[in-house]
């Protein structure tokens, strides 16, 4: 009473006390949620609240105060809301709190491109299914979000990708280096985006080392130094051979090793080979004691250029006491 005496005017302008005020009010609310202020006004017993949603009515509360304060919940929003408060008299400023709708990060489209050597056409793969890639594929990712975009990442325990953000859509490339779970991880223009898609399940296959044999001879044998051996090969790949040699060197009766021959048999991507070898023992000059060595080698198509060996097929030539000790031995028989 004493100041509304000192200050008449002040008061019939209702500036005598401090304006009402709305606190702890967001600027954007999500749609469905509750929204939880504060009302400030110093001074005052009760206080009205008036709200008004897009396209509605206002809508007017009286709400009490104590020591100048009160906290009141409003909800759950479906549309923005326009908020003021007034004792009669002075009016507070105009809050408006935008409600929006939950943001997440969706329409993951993932495009596989394989390496060069596979000879395989890129093709699309779904993004919420495991995904099954040879080793050096590389992933091409994209997908849009329901609001502009700060960051995006795929995160797997300490290794992390890095996604372009443009706006609301993102995208980038990466070649898994081995199987995991890629994490989504984003963030909008104010906030994480909780809405994500399921982890990035991808499963890398290592290329297989390529398989090479010698079928027959089965096992290592006694020839004649003029005899013309019949073998029989086989190699294989997963994807494709680069090349399949024949691998050839004598072995002298004292041990020493003379430098291979190789023969190219096969090559140039097929995944498999299966062929008869004949090896001439004649053109070598075998003497008793000699060996011949035999092996067969495959390559594939890999970066790492894989190789897969068969065994060593031994072929020597009986040494002289050999001879006669199988001579003695016939003769018996």
């Amino acid at each position: 009473g004493f100041r509304t005496l000192a200050h008449p005017v002040d008061a019939w302008r209702g500036a005598l006390l401090p304006r009402p005020r709305i606190s702890d009010a967001p600027s954007r609310a999500l749609r469905g949620s509750t929204l939880r202020l504060t009302v400030r006004a110093s001074g005052r017993s009760t206080v009205s609240l008036r709200r008004r949603t897009t396209g509605n009515a206002w809508i007017e509360t009286a709400l009490t105060l104590s020591n100048g304060t009160v906290s009141t919940e409003l909800g759950p929003l479906d549309a923005d809301l326009t908020l003021v408060a007034s004792d009669g008299r002075a009016v507070s400023d105009t809050v408006v709190v935008h409600v929006v709708d939950r943001p997440f990060l969706g329409d993951v489209a993932v495009r596989a491109t394989y390496p060069a050597y596979l000879h395989r056409a890129a093709e699309a793969l779904a993004g919420d299914a495991p995904i099954r890639i040879p080793k050096g594929t590389e992933l091409a990712i994209e997908g849009h979000a329901s609001e502009a975009l700060a960051s995006v990442w795929l995160v797997q325990e300490r290794d992390s990708i890095r996604l372009a953000p443009a706006e609301r859509r993102f995208s980038g490339r990466f070649t898994p280096a081995a199987s995991g779970n890629w994490a989504w991880s984003a963030r909008g223009a104010s906030a994480a985006i909780a809405d994500v898609p399921p982890p990035l399940s991808v499963e890398v296959v290592p290329d297989s080392a390529p398989v090479a044999e010698i079928l027959q001879p089965a096992s290592d044998s006694l020839v004649l130094p003029t005899a013309n051996i019949e073998m029989q090969l086989v190699a294989s790949d997963d994807h494709g051979l680069q090349s399949v040699t024949l691998r050839t060197w004598r072995v002298s009766r004292d041990g020493k090793a003379q430098p291979a021959n190789a023969q190219k048999l096969a090559g140039g991507g097929i995944p498999d080979w299966a062929g008869v070898v004949s090896l001439n023992l004649g053109a070598w000059s075998l003497d008793p004691g000699d060996a011949v060595h035999v092996q067969l080698l495959a390559r594939d198509e890999s970066p790492a250029g894989q190789d897969g060996t068969s065994r060593e097929l031994v072929l020597r030539v009986p040494a002289t006491d050999e001879q006669r000790s199988a001579a003695r031995a016939a003769a018996d028989s």
